[in-house]
């Protein structure tokens, strides 16, 4: 009897051992093939134990920023503790605490403190993490070091104990991460100094990196006063003050508006910031009346005008436009003929688009114009009074919006062509028609990466839903090369609500006076809603997408079509549904049409495309599976000869682990 065994078990070994080889020709081919229509290729380095560098650091801030938890503003703290205390992970310190340096005493106020429990509800509910599971051993992943980090400033300010000093106090950011945070003393690095020479080196490498054309239209009427004037010129003079000007980097345009609206300088004015600042402290006060809507009308006129030195938008420059008032406007525009709120309609009819943002000050302000103003609500600041502390706080949040969030709106059939140095990026976002979009990229010389995104602004190699390549590092592209994603909006999971929004404090270090309150939204990403005429139905869906530069010199040109319009065999695809670790896509629905099956992102070389479409990638595919069904009834009948019942097992699909692009399966 045992001979017997052996024997069936050494045939059965044999056949194994045979058609194993070939079940390892047929599905690896089989699998390369499928491979870019299933489209799982999303990555969230975030929650990979270990995993450092400013990319990680980065998409932690994008996530906690896309969740829409009311954290309020940092002043660019968190961003600046990374690498203040490990160098993004790259320094001798980097231990268990985590990129942010984490400490128990941390760990422990975050998970009990009543003060913050609406919040652990509300992480609990974005990302379903359980404080009172998380030990000091989980902070080596960069997400959860990053929250508690976050969690524990918040705890800093809402208990009283003290308040991150603004952006621009660097001494007074250093003296509170030395005495409120950081806890070793004694090195050279527990300094206050230390601090202020790491911020310095951040500063350099991860400044402004967008090409803006940015107009400031100021409110110069005899409500505001020559004193508040003043802090109102120096507003524009700090924000012009962290942009480097040129005809190829940012440039400056400045309007004022009373009686009557004047262009005080155009766009293509200055090439020097040095002449830009001047001037801009140089800017009479000229009192009078409210008329914002001429200051609107000679933005139209000739703000953004041919020949003002406006760039075109395909270049990937940015058009903006900041408005700031003290209140409510008080005649039309005699030169336009317009009244404020067909002003402001004008400006949104602008093509290219201008994003518009919207300073009021005190309460005199009309809610209805400024908002009609401003590109969308969430583009709306209100502050109550021309406090300089309180001027400077909106300055610093709004040069971050612009830097770090705002990405250039684009629309469907629209070529966008752009011109990248090495590490330069440019964001773009669309809008997903009902019918889903097609985006094709191409490069003609270079290394280009796209990372594309749906939940946050500004994807990068640490944290994406999908992403494309041209050439590499070490072989880029001098010939042109086109790629397509076919991206699904049935299969995207559902926008985050609108953001809540909690009373910041404020206080004035100079003077450490109590502190102040003012209203302020939660961080959040920045959708720009399409100005273009609605030529096709719209999902409230968005897909965000980076694309960065890797050589000295890269060209690449984007567009966007309504539709799969670049058509693929039917090929059933696996649906992941979304998870705390990535946004992935949902099941589809039984009523979608066969046609509209497609994976919900998928990627096709053309080549690919081709051979596919002509047939011959058809036959193959049947040759594939007839292969591999011949194989599997080999196996199975082997298997069948034993006198052993199997019985039938089934599996079920996890989410993919967090530092891979691979789906794990576990048995059920």
């Amino acid at each position: 009897m045992g001979n017997g065994r052996r024997g069936r078990s050494k045939r059965l070994n044999g056949v194994v051992s045979i058609a194993m080889p070939w079940l390892i020709m047929v599905l690896l081919p089989l699998f390369m093939l499928l491979s870019p229509f299933i489209g799982v290729d999303a990555l969230d380095r975030t929650l990979v134990d270990g995993a450092t560098g400013s990319d990680v650091v980065q998409a932690v801030i994008a996530k906690v920023d896309a969740s829409r938890i009311a954290f309020g503003d940092d002043h660019r703290f968190l961003r600046r503790l990374a690498f203040v205390e490990t160098s993004d992970g790259a320094n001798s310190s980097y231990s268990s605490g985590g990129l942010w340096g984490i400490q128990q005493s941390h760990l422990d106020t975050v998970s009990s403190s009543p003060q913050l429990e609406e919040l652990r509800i509300a992480i609990r509910a974005a990302f379903g993490i359980d404080w009172g599971t998380v030990t000091i051993n989980d902070l080596g992943k960069p997400f959860f070091a990053g929250l508690v980090a976050r969690l524990y400033l918040f705890y800093l300010e809402i208990s009283g104990t003290a308040v991150i000093p603004l952006a621009g106090d660097i001494v007074g950011q250093a003296r509170f991460w030395l005495t409120y945070y950081h806890s070793d003393v004694g090195g050279v690095s527990d300094t206050e100094i230390y601090f202020v020479e790491q911020v310095d080196i951040l500063e350099e490498r991860e400044g402004c990196k967008v090409n803006l054309d940015i107009f400031f239209v100021l409110d110069g009427s005899g409500s505001i006063g020559d004193t508040d004037f003043s802090q109102v010129r120096q507003f524009e003079h700090d924000f012009v003050d962290q942009l480097s000007i040129g005809p190829n980097d940012n440039q400056v345009g400045t309007i004022v508006f009373s009686d009557y609206g004047s262009v005080i300088f155009n766009l293509n004015a200055y090439n020097n910031k040095a002449d830009i600042l001047s001037q801009i402290l140089n800017i009479n006060y000229p009192s009078g009346s409210t008329n914002t809507a001429d200051g609107l009308c000679k933005l139209v006129r000739y703000g953004f005008a041919d020949g003002h030195g406006a760039r075109p938008t395909s270049g990937a420059v940015f058009r903006i436009a900041i408005i700031m008032t003290d209140g409510k406007s008080n005649q039309e525009s005699s030169e336009c003929q317009w009244n404020t709120l067909q002003a402001a309609e004008a400006v949104h009819e602008l093509s290219p688009p201008v994003l518009v943002y919207a300073i009021g000050v005190t309460s005199s302000v009309n809610d209805v114009e400024l908002n009609a103003i401003a590109t969308s609500p969430d583009f709306v600041t209100y502050i109550n009074s021309f406090d300089q502390h309180i001027i400077q706080e909106t300055q610093e949040s709004h040069v971050d919006e612009v830097c770090k969030r705002a990405t250039l709106p684009a629309d469907t059939d629209e070529q966008m062509n752009g011109t990248l140095d090495q590490n330069e990026t440019v964001r773009y976002h669309y809008q997903i028609p009902v019918a889903g979009i097609t985006l094709r990229v191409c490069i003609s010389v270079g290394h280009v990466v796209v990372y594309g995104s749906f939940s946050v602004p500004n994807p990068n190699s640490a944290f994406y839903d999908f992403v494309l390549e041209f050439g590499s590092e070490t072989n880029t592209s001098d010939t042109e090369t086109c790629k397509n994603r076919y991206i699904d909006p049935d299969k995207i999971p559902r926008p985050l609500p609108p953001p809540n929004t909690h009373p910041s404090s404020t206080y004035e270090p100079s003077t450490g006076g109590a502190p102040t309150t003012t209203t302020t939204l939660a961080p959040q990403p920045t959708v720009v809603p399409s100005t273009a005429p609605p030529v096709v139905e719209l999902t409230d869906k968005v897909v965000y997408l980076s694309v960065v530069g890797g050589a000295e010199d890269n060209n690449f040109v984007l567009n966007g079509s309504v539709g799969d319009s670049y058509p693929k065999p039917i090929i059933s695809s696996v649906t992941i549904p979304a998870t705390t670790s990535s946004l992935r896509v949902a099941p589809v629905s039984s009523s979608t049409p066969p046609a509209t099956v497609p994976p919900s992102v998928s990627t096709t070389d053309d080549a690919l495309l081709i051979a596919l479409s002509a047939g011959g990638g058809g036959l193959l595919l049947v040759i594939f599976l007839l292969l591999t069904l011949v194989c599997s009834v080999c196996c199975c009948c082997c298997v069948r000869g034993r006198r052993k019942s199997v019985g039938v097992r089934q599996y079920k699909l996890l989410p993919r682990h967090a530092d891979t692009s691979t789906d794990w399966a576990e048995e059920v």
